[in-house]
This record gives C-alpha cells, sequence and structure tokens, in this order.
C-alpha cells in the first residue's frame, strides 16, 4: 500500500508539472508577460493578474524582507535583490493553480470560508468570539472589498485541498494574510515628549542682521510678492430667483395629488446585531438569560469592550429586508423588544428592535412649502436659460457691467485674488474656474454655475508677482531664524543635561522637569499602526515603524 500509495503521488505531481509547463508554453512569454498596458500584467488561461494584485505582492516581499532583515529598501533594491520577480513567479503560479480549478469545476462552499474564519485569533473579540467589526477593519486595510478579500481565501482554501493530493502540509497558504495581518497589527512602545517652544526661545540667540542678509541671498528666489488679481464678479443669484417666483396654491395642492405616493414614508426599525459562538452548549443559558432580562444585552456587549454602536443596523427600511428572512421576520414583530435566536452565516444572533417609525403620510401642509420651492425651482431654471441669452446678447452689443445693472437684477462685486486661489464658494466649480482663468479687461459671457446662478467675470487690474527686497522679506527671515534657533537651543540643553548619563532617557527626562518643569506633557505607551487618531502622532508614527530610534522630541 505504501508503495502504490508513493506512486499516485508521484503520478499525480508529474501531472501537475506537465500542467505549468503546458501553461507557460501554450501561452507563450507574450501572452504570460503583456506589458505595462491595460490593467492586467499578466494572464494565465482565463485567469489574469491585475496591476493592483501584483503591487500588494511586491509590498509584501520588500516588508517581509525589511523586516527579516533590519533594513528599509527601496523599489529598485527589492529589484536586485529580487523580490519583484518572485512575487511575480509566485502569482503565476497561484494562476496556474486556478485556472487549472476553474476549467475542472473544483470549489469549496462559502461555509468552509466562513469556518475559517472563526478560526483567525487576530479577528476574535476578548470572549474568544468571532468579531465582525475587527473583520471588516482588517479587510479594509488590505485594500479589497469584503467580497474579493474572501474570495481571494476561498481560492487558497481549494489551493489546499489540491495540495492534500500530494500529501502536502494541511495547513492553508496562508502567507499573504500573515504578512498582512503583521502589518496591520504592527506595534512600537513609544514616548512622545511635548515641549512648549517658549520654554526655550527667551534663551535662544536673536538673528543678527548679518544672518537675516546671508539667508536671504542664500534662498532669495524662494521669497516672492502674491500674484494679485482684482477682479469684478458679476452675477444674479439663482436662490434669489427663486425666492422671487410666484407659485399659486392650486398647482402646489396639484402637484401633491398627483405624487400622493412620494410623500409616504416607509416603516423602519432600529435593530441591534448580537451575534454568538457555534458553541450551542455555551451560548444557550447566556441567550435565555439575555431574553427573559433585556438589560442584560447592554452588560454582554459592554462585556465584549464593545459599545452599541458596533453591534446596530441603523435603521433599516421593510423594503431593503425582503431578501434577508430574519430581518422580514423582525418587521413582523409588533412591538420593540429581543428576539431570536436566529441563524446566521456566523452562528446564532439575538436581535434587539430598539424602536419603531410606522409607515406615515407626510400632510399636505407639512408639504406645501418643499412643493412651492421645487415648482419654483423649475420656473427659476427656464427663467434662468432665457436670462442667460438675453445678457450675452447685451453683451455681444457691446454693453458694460455697468449698464447691465440698471436693466437687469444684476449685483457686482470687486474681489482680490491672490496667486488665483479663488474664494471657497467659487473654487470648486470648474466653469467658474475656467471663466476667472480666461478673464481679461473685457466683460466675458456669462455662464451658468454650479448652482445655477448667472456669472461673468472682468479684469479689473493685475499685480505681478516679483522678488522681494531684503527690507521685505527681513521679518519672515526673522521668524524662520528664530525657529532654528530654538531648536539648537533646545539641543544644546539635552545634550548637556544628558552628556555621559549611562541612564534611560526617560528616566531622565522626568528627573531635568522635576527641577525646572520644562515638559508640558509626557506619553509613555503601546500604538498600533492602525490605532493613531492625532495627525501629528500619525506622522511621527509612520516615521517610527520605519526607523529604529524609540524615542521622538517635537515642538508644538
Amino acid at each position: 500500500m505504501a508503495f502504490f500509495k508513493g506512486n499516485i503521488g508521484k503520478f499525480f505531481a508529474w501531472i501537475m508539472v506537465f500542467i505549468v509547463i503546458v501553461s507557460l508554453a501554450g501561452f507563450g512569454i507574450q501572452d504570460v508577460i503583456l506589458g505595462t498596458s491595460g490593467r492586467n500584467i499578466a494572464t494565465v488561461g482565463k485567469e489574469k493578474v491585475s496591476i493592483d494584485e501584483f503591487l500588494r505582492s511586491v509590498e509584501n516581499e520588500v516588508l517581509r524582507f525589511s523586516q527579516e532583515n533590519n533594513v528599509t529598501l527601496t523599489v529598485e533594491e527589492a529589484k536586485t535583490y529580487g523580490l519583484v520577480n518572485k512575487a511575480l513567479n509566485d502569482l503565476i503560479a497561484k494562476k496556474i493553480f486556478d485556472n487549472l480549478i476553474k476549467n475542472e469545476g473544483i470549489s469549496r462552499k462559502d461555509k468552509s470560508v466562513v469556518e475559517y474564519l472563526k478560526t483567525v485569533e487576530t479577528f476574535k473579540n476578548i470572549n474568544g468570539n468571532f468579531d465582525v467589526n475587527k473583520y471588516k477593519r482588517y479587510v479594509s486595510t488590505t485594500g479589497m472589498t469584503v467580497k474579493e478579500f474572501e474570495n481571494t481565501l476561498k481560492n487558497d482554501l481549494v489551493r489546499e485541498l489540491i495540495l492534500s493530493v500530494f500529501e502536502a502540509p494541511k495547513n492553508i497558504e496562508n502567507t499573504m494574510l500573515k504578512k498582512s495581518l503583521a502589518h496591520y497589527f504592527q506595534s512600537r512602545k513609544v514616548s512622545l515628549v511635548e515641549l512648549n517652544a517658549s520654554t526655550f526661545r527667551k534663551v535662544a540667540n536673536n538673528p543678527t542682521g548679518a544672518e537675516i542678509s546671508k539667508y536671504f541671498d542664500e534662498k532669495k528666489d524662494q521669497f516672492r510678492s502674491p500674484n494679485i488679481k482684482i477682479v469684478k464678479i458679476g452675477s444674479i443669484d439663482f436662490k434669489k430667483l427663486v425666492k422671487n417666483q410666484n407659485i399659486e396654491k392650486n398647482l402646489i395642492q396639484e402637484y401633491y395629488d398627483k405624487n400622493i405616493v412620494s410623500f409616504r414614508t416607509e416603516e423602519k426599525r432600529l435593530i441591534d446585531k448580537l451575534s454568538f459562538s457555534d458553541d450551542i452548549a455555551k451560548n444557550k443559558k447566556l441567550i435565555e438569560d439575555i431574553k427573559s432580562k433585556p438589560e442584560l444585552f447592554d452588560e454582554e456587549i459592554l462585556s465584549r469592550g464593545l459599545n452599541v454602536d458596533d453591534i446596530t443596523l441603523g435603521y433599516v427600511n421593510k423594503s431593503k429586508s425582503v431578501n434577508d428572512g430574519n430581518l422580514l421576520d423582525l418587521f413582523n414583530k409588533k412591538n420593540d423588544g429581543i428576539y431570536g435566536p436566529y441563524e446566521t452565516d456566523l452562528g446564532l444572533a439575538l436581535y434587539r428592535i430598539r424602536m419603531i417609525k410606522a409607515e406615515n403620510q407626510i400632510p399636505y401642509a407639512t408639504a406645501e412649502n418643499d412643493i412651492r420651492n421645487l415648482l419654483a425651482s423649475e420656473k427659476a431654471k427656464n427663467q434662468t436659460f432665457k436670462l442667460l441669452e438675453d445678457l450675452n446678447n447685451e453683451i455681444a452689443a457691446g454693453q458694460t457691467l455697468e449698464d447691465l445693472v440698471s436693466r437687469y437684477s444684476l449685483s457686482i462685486e470687486t474681489i482680490k485674488i491672490e496667486d488665483d486661489q479663488l474664494p471657497d464658494r467659487l473654487k470648486n466649480d470648474k466653469s467658474v474656474k475656467k471663466l476667472f482663468d480666461d478673464a481679461s479687461d473685457q466683460i466675458t459671457e456669462f455662464i451658468l454655475s454650479a448652482d445655477n446662478s448667472l456669472i461673468t467675470i472682468q479684469l479689473d487690474k493685475e499685480i505681478k508677482s516679483r522678488n522681494l527686497s531684503l527690507m521685505e522679506a527681513s521679518k519672515d527671515i526673522e521668524e524662520i531664524l528664530r525657529k532654528d534657533n530654538t531648536l539648537i537651543a533646545a539641543k544644546s540643553y539635552f545634550d548637556k543635561k544628558l552628556e555621559q548619563q549611562n541612564r534611560s532617557f526617560i528616566d531622565l527626562l522626568f528627573e531635568i522637569n522635576n527641577d525646572e518643569e520644562i515638559l508640558v506633557e509626557i506619553k509613555n505607551k503601546k500604538v498600533f499602526r492602525f490605532n493613531v487618531d492625532d495627525q501629528l502622532t500619525k506622522e511621527i508614527m509612520d516615521r517610527l515603524f520605519f526607523l529604529k530610534e524609540k524615542e521622538f522630541l517635537y515642538f508644538y
């Protein structure tokens, strides 16, 4: 039997080698590597290696190599070490398997993916149960959707099934998953020391005239006056046109009667979902206790280190629950409360209906003002198109902005614009931006802006950017040098205090602070890559993950 089994294993192994050779030979080098055109860089049968997939694979290879060898590689260095080729070769090998798998119709059920996910420790909460939110947070960091991630995982599980024929290790090939998890949950124990700049500013040297002059001579091209344009903006505000429209009440009533269905709000319910593991014996009593004492529902949430926002489904509309048997059943319940347990893909679950908003018909009195605005907007749009044609005909006939003010409800505004930075209300409108770029001392044609207002722009005056003189730039340079001198003073202070001290850096800082109170705050904590919220700390941490230093000093 052992002899038979060994020969069968070799027989299948030779078949797989033959498949690899035929696959590559059949498609040819020119088909395996497509170059940079399109979104795919390689094909094996019907399987494609996308650019995004390739880049993720290269990034993982570089990260692994960097961590194992305590170095930080550039892309060029990664090529030298063969990591780019390795990433591509691994992907092509996977695609050969995937092509075979699909051609032969081999697959695994969705249930096998769910069962595997439940075994990943990273996705479990403190009670050892699968945590949907932790799982979704992880998937979001991979750059894939949940569906894409689970399809990739299913392919890995199918490969495991195929490899088991050759007595391969029973564990799933999860190198990518392990690398991603290691990267995502990377942490550092750091000490962030915050100092008030004024602490050392008073002992820092004041910049001399010679230093200011020298700095200016070295970087004079950096000191320029802004390019200034004084423009006149002529406009007819669409909102004012809407407000001035006369809409008769019988038209409002007629619209309401014809569109009565659109003024009906659908029933919706505020629903929470609390999932449990498949260990029925363990959770049966807990579920029964929660159903008999509803207050235990919130206690169970807190015991898992979560809050209600982590497990709520929010307001669910009745029409959107038709494809979910559990939710559909909940809409048959007359009162709020806790219901279940229900079977789900991730085990048993209790649902809590916190609030019921019944179907409601919006009365005419409530909808009247909204209908009036809607009809007024439609009427104003028609008026706007007529005004646009009339105004541009007037401009073509040689009329000025001032001439048009007396005949139309036109407002004129004069504004100063520096370095082509339009006001916030205008800068995101591409049509207005183009109008500004084309502005001259002659009035341009009116255009329709994004909010349906009519706008024209006339350049009144332009002051070109120029190099500043030493006198004009001196204040800015003095402030730059003051900051540099403050940092120098701080560095000199700590060099003297910490000189030849064979002790912990943090301990010394605490000791110094007890004597002179120069430290505003010290944070000594463990920081994970995924939970840094403060932007300044995030910038520091992004650098820290690629450096050896564990202590940072910064001013605020």
